[in-house]
């Protein structure tokens, strides 16, 4: 029987440093497939469920941001974060 190994050792911070530069270029699409491929490999990576939650939120799709596995949702704050909460969700 053959057996295939992988030289190639997975980096989450690549993943998320990508996914980062795509919502900066406004490439939500490659952004989210950046921050999934991160869980794939590392379900309770906390950068890569946050992430992922601000994308969901700043899309307003509350469903999938609360699906997220790891992280509480207390409230999503109308003006983004600036006025009700200590840090922002997004830029």
């Amino acid at each position: 029987a053959l057996v295939f190994t992988s030289l190639y050792a997975y980096n989450a911070t690549t993943d998320i440093e990508a996914g980062n530069k795509y919502l900066k270029e406004n490439n939500i699409n490659l952004a989210i497939a950046a921050f999934e491929r991160v869980l794939m490999y590392e379900p309770n990576n906390e950068k890569a469920n946050f992430a992922l939650f601000k994308v969901y939120a700043k899309l307003k799709n509350i469903d999938l941001a609360k699906k997220l596995e790891k992280g509480v949702i207390v409230a999503i704050a109308p003006d983004g974060g600036e006025k009700y909460l200590s840090s922002k969700l997004w830029d």
